[in-house]
């Protein structure tokens, strides 16, 4: 575990037990909230993600890996932007994550 998580509970530790169900409360809807965003996040860069699929006819892995010395710009272009999306995809999905596995979902 992280070190902040001590803190935390340290800080919970020190709150009445009046003011600890409403820290919890706020975290975990801040947390909702928070997801909610890389949720829409996500569906966009797999939307994305979709639409390189479809042009070249595999995922990103096999076109990263079969790419030519020898392709053109255009390919490029999308090789860079596909490899965006795909970051942007995984980084959206393991926040994503995360945040569940703090809110117990």
């Amino acid at each position: 575990m992280e070190r902040m998580e001590l803190r935390i509970s340290h800080a919970l530790s020190m709150l009445p037990e009046s003011e600890k169900g409403t820290f919890s409360k706020a975290i975990a809807s801040s947390a909702k909230l928070r997801v909610a965003v890389l949720e829409k996040r996500l569906r966009e860069a797999r939307a994305m993600l979709r639409k390189f699929e479809d042009r070249y006819g595999k995922a990103y892995p096999d076109f990263e890996g079969d790419f030519p010395d020898s392709a053109d710009m255009q390919s490029h272009e999308d090789l860079a932007e596909w490899a965006f999306w795909d970051r942007v995809a995984r980084d959206c999905f393991a926040a994503i994550e995360g945040y569940k596995l703090l809110t117990g979902q």
